[in-house]
């Protein structure tokens, strides 16, 4: 009998030491839970849209137009058409704009580009 009465006691021992590593648990979710209330949107990792007026929302604005994608000497053309001026080379900068930006443009086949969902190739 007194080996159940022993037995007993070390149950109910392990039972507060669960709860008390439950409550440690409880607080720590709690904690986090806080953390992740008082950020502000602009730390909460939103898919970032493009800068009006960027080289890659004027790529985009372009190849929207465009019924078929475009070599990058066909956008570095109509960026000129359109007034567009850089400091750096449009040769350099242009495919890196096009490149960077995989959520809106896919290359189609070497040096041509179009728009996600639009110019993809279709399999």
């Amino acid at each position: 009998m007194s080996s159940i009465k022993q037995r007993i006691e070390e149950l109910k021992k392990e039972i507060k030491e669960l709860e008390f590593q439950l409550a440690l648990k409880r607080n720590a979710v709690a904690e986090l839970e806080q953390v992740i209330a008082k950020r502000s949107p602009k730390q909460q990792h939103k898919p970032k849209g493009l800068r009006a007026g960027s080289l890659a929302a004027r790529l985009k604005k372009i190849l929207d137009e465009s019924d078929s994608p475009l070599s990058v000497s066909q956008l570095i053309e109509k960026l000129k058409q359109n007034d567009y001026e850089s400091k750096t080379d449009l040769k350099t900068v242009v495919p890196s704009a096009l490149s960077r930006r995989l959520d809106t443009f896919v290359r189609v086949k070497y040096g041509v580009y179009g728009l996600v969902g639009k110019h993809e190739k279709k399999d």
